[in-house]
């Protein structure tokens, strides 16, 4: 019964990522052709972060730091990306998991209902750890070399450290879903809460880059759990293992315990929040387009699940804009590469790439259809034109995105000193460039809705157009980046203005699409 909950439970998730629109269409990609797109996606991020593990094992081999502290970072990093990736992974799967009613109606053990969850998040955070353990590896075994105590070791604190991340996890989750219970505004405190989990890992991960990194070992040395981990790697020290072992298993158990205990009342609580009390009022009556925006608005701000995963990018880059500012005196010498150099030409299509990458990680557009699920046959049992509720989904996606992405661009621009011409070209650069993560992401989610889920976090996280849209507008931008470092020899404005002229091409194309076809792929969804 244990295995068999855990592999549906797996297929659930595997499930979440395949095409799931109406009857007459079909999956539209293969299981191959979902492994390659993972494959790619994991092996991006993997280069990415070796990257910087290359830089840190070149350090080591010169001197400049210890080779613990090598390990000690990637220790850290896959900590923090595990709790970034499990908090609310945990808090939807065990305290709000739709499915809870009809497992505790079954003759099934709670025990195992429970196990098989935590097994599950298990594999979770072991999938991600890896994606930050497997660059880390292979550059210090081919860089430093590892002893034979040193492999006993990795592979004993690779098996540990998702019992110490699922331990934190499910105490801040259990903590977080306490809270909301109790309170009126449970959409704001979770908020609140996610915020300041991911700001405290993005402002970790700045102030340890490369650059930082011979301050930050004796942060590491102060932190017992890393320092223990990283020198039972490096050095072979089996007293430190047992005492990383000690911390991540007794927690662990004592939590899961405890856990286990009260799942049934935990999973049985009502955790709505207190009853509105509502009072008559003459109601305002406005257009068909004006209805749908004040929907798709209030969809998205009543739910924290919408907000922290497809609006992020915007609020990041208003914070990460902040911390350039700041450090707009250190940041450009900072550039080393061979055949990299700064030029007054290139800062303005700088700040056009940043502001348009970090706005692509915000995808409000792409689930938006997939959001709709059962309620999709009253928008189409309505008198309404499918041209408006496209309109009003794209319209939805400006209003979140385009205020705080234009702001993050207005505080480089101030703190670069770009002139006022430039700076009115690099808005409506950015601009366009959130029109063109819109257009791309409604494009992705009318192609592949994701129907029939039983939580939101599925077509919101989960599923196969905001995977796509959010990495093919994430790529695009990285692309223009490159190109526009070279175009930027001859001209800043050219650089800008053949961003500008890409993206505003593909959002034409996509807007043609939208309101011909588009209406009628939108008609025949579900049908």
């Amino acid at each position: 019964m244990l295995k068999i909950l855990i592999k549906s439970k797996l297929a659930s998730l595997i499930d979440a990522l395949s095409y799931g629109g109406g009857k007459k269409r079909k999956k539209k990609l293969s299981k191959a052709g979902l492994i390659a797109l993972f494959s790619f996606i994991a092996i991006a991020s993997m280069v990415s972060l070796g990257s910087f593990f290359w830089l840190l094992c070149n350090s080591a081999q010169a001197g400049i730091m210890e080779p613990w502290t090598v390990f000690g970072m990637a220790i850290s990093y896959a900590f923090l990306f595990c709790i970034i990736g499990s908090v609310f992974a945990v808090k939807v799967l065990i305290f709000e998991s739709k499915d809870n009613d009809l497992l505790l109606s079954m003759p099934i053990p709670t025990k195992y209902i429970f196990i098989s969850r935590m097994i599950v998040l298990y594999i979770i955070n072991f999938a991600l750890e890896s994606l930050v353990f497997i660059p880390c590896i292979i550059l210090y075994a081919v860089m430093i070399g590892f002893s034979f105590s040193g492999v006993i070791n990795l592979i004993l604190v690779s098996l540990l450290l998702p019992f110490l991340v699922l331990t934190l996890s499910t105490l801040v989750a259990w903590l977080i879903s306490e809270i909301t219970s109790r309170t009126k505004h449970k959409n704001i405190v979770t908020i609140v809460l996610y915020l300041t989990i991911l700001i405290s890992y993005f402002v970790f991960t700045i102030t340890t880059s490369a650059k930082g990194a011979i301050i930050s070992t004796d942060i590491y040395k102060k932190t017992f759990i890393f320092w223990w981990s990283a020198s039972a790697i490096t050095g072979g020290n089996f007293l430190s293992l047992l005492w990383f072992s000690l911390v991540s298993l007794i927690p662990a158990v004592i939590t899961f315990v405890l856990l286990d205990k009260a799942f049934i009342r935990i999973i049985t609580t009502n955790r709505s929040a207190n009853k509105k009390k509502y009072t008559g009022n003459r109601a305002k009556s406005s257009s068909t387009y004006f209805t749908l925006l004040k929907k798709e608005l209030l969809k998205f701000f009543t739910s924290p699940s919408y907000i922290m995963n497809a609006g992020i990018g915007s609020i990041m880059c208003v914070i990460f804009s902040i911390y350039i500012a700041t450090m707009s005196s250190k940041l450009l010498p900072i550039v080393d590469v061979p055949g990299f150099e700064w030029t007054a030409n290139l800062i303005a299509p700088a700040i056009v790439v940043i502001c348009a990458f970090m706005g692509g990680m915000s995808f409000v557009s792409a689930p938006s259809i997939s959001l709709e699920d059962k309620q999709l046959w009253i928008l189409h049992s309505c008198p309404i034109n499918p041209k408006d509720i496209l309109m009003a989904k794209l319209s939805c996606h400006i209003i979140v995105c385009a205020p705080l992405t234009l702001v993050g661009s207005a505080i480089l621009c101030i703190a670069y000193k770009v002139n006022v011409g430039m700076s009115i070209l690099v808005f409506l650069t950015v601009f366009v460039c959130i029109l063109f993560c819109d257009y791309v992401g409604l494009f992705f989610g009318l192609k592949f809705p994701k129907f029939g889920w039983q939580n939101e976090m599925v077509p919101i996280k989960q599923s196969l157009s905001t995977l796509v849209s959010m990495l093919g507008s994430m790529v695009f931008f990285a692309g223009l980046g490159f190109a526009s470092y070279h175009l930027s020899k001859v001209s800043g404005y050219l650089a800008i203005l053949i961003i500008f002229s890409l993206c505003a091409t593909i959002c034409g194309i996509i807007h043609t699409y939208l309101i011909s076809s588009g209406v009628k792929d939108f008609d025949n969804l579900k049908k």
